[in-house]
């Protein structure tokens, strides 16, 4: 008998130990699950953090971005509209420039053109003046033939101009103007002159 009694005892000390041993061990694994339950927690927490850390950083990079950008465009309009005042200024100091040119040849068309009506009246008045000459010296022929007992038919009656002109092939402006040839080439020129000033104008207005 007394050998099954201390199997018994033997047992029930190993059951105790058993039991006391997986108490511990139930106790450990819920401390690991409550330490793995708070390490998820920091996890998530921590992550959380990150998150909020990263949409502010992205919202303060937009703001940024969006600032420079108005910085950018404000700089290019300013730029812009620097250029066309410059721009407007040259070519306002241009339009006045050619207003300028444009009344200096004006003028200077003016005063070609008055230059002109008093040359051609010059012109006019000695080629009046020629032909008083002729007529004059045509009418004293007769009597300083009596005078001086020529006969008529010997003596060189004075010719027009067109005879003149046909005969010799002259110029009829250096016939007619005499001494004064001169002042018609300088009139000739001056109409040179103002046919290319007008042809000018009219290419520099178009």
């Amino acid at each position: 008998m007394a050998p099954a009694a201390n199997t018994a005892r033997t047992r029930r000390a190993s059951g105790s130990a058993n039991h006391a041993n997986s108490d511990s061990d139930s106790d450990g694994y819920q401390e690991r699950l409550k330490e793995a339950e708070a390490a998820r927690l920091r996890l998530r927490m921590a992550t959380e953090e990150r998150d909020k850390k990263r949409k502010a950083l992205a919202t303060a990079y937009r703001r940024s971005l969006s600032t420079i950008q108005d910085r950018i465009q404000r700089s290019i309009s300013k730029y812009q509209k620097l250029h066309s005042a410059i721009h407007m200024r040259r070519l306002k100091r241009l339009e006045e420039a050619v207003n300028i040119r444009d009344g200096k040849l004006e003028a200077i068309t003016t005063r070609l053109v008055d230059l002109q009506q008093i040359m051609l009246n010059h012109g006019v008045q000695l080629h009046a003046l020629y032909e008083g000459r002729r007529t004059d010296v045509t009418a004293l022929i007769p009597e300083a033939q009596k005078k001086s007992g020529v006969d008529s038919n010997k003596v060189v009656q004075p010719r027009s101009i067109l005879e003149e002109v046909d005969e010799h092939r002259v110029d009829p402006i250096r016939v007619v103007l005499g001494s004064d040839y001169l002042a018609a080439t300088r009139l000739i020129r001056c109409d040179r002159v103002i046919w290319a000033i007008r042809r000018r104008s009219q290419k520099s207005r178009f």
